[in-house]
């Protein structure tokens, strides 16, 4: 899966989709993906798989980080059916956790400040 690794993040990069920056954070998560499920090719990747990736994310990072990763996942993949690497895409059947992005509480009410 490495090789179709870079092609996807080249292909983005080369579509101005990814900055380098975010080319780098999207390799990062893909690899750690794929030395999860020990370089398999797309075509045999489970949505079980997806789902191990995705809940053993979530005792690592921040619920919107691991959130995150899934989205990228759900990327890769629909880019690799794209592409015909595989049928259909597994992480498509991943629900993420609902991530509250709660609003920035004010520090001072508008008469203090």
């Amino acid at each position: 899966m490495s090789a179709e690794i870079e092609r996807f993040v080249q292909h983005k990069l080369d579509t101005n989709r990814f900055s380098s920056a975010s080319a780098d954070v999207k390799r990062y998560v893909l690899r750690g993906f794929a030395a999860s499920v020990r370089d398999a090719a797309p075509v045999n990747v489970t949505v079980q798989h997806c789902k191990a990736f995705y809940n053993a994310s979530k005792t690592r990072v921040s619920p919107s980080t691991a959130q995150g990763y899934a989205f990228t996942l759900r990327s890769f993949f629909h880019w690799c059916v794209a592409e015909n690497l595989c049928h259909r895409n597994p992480a498509m059947e991943v629900q993420p956790d609902r991530v509250d992005h709660k609003v920035r509480s004010l520090f001072a009410d508008l008469e203090l400040a």
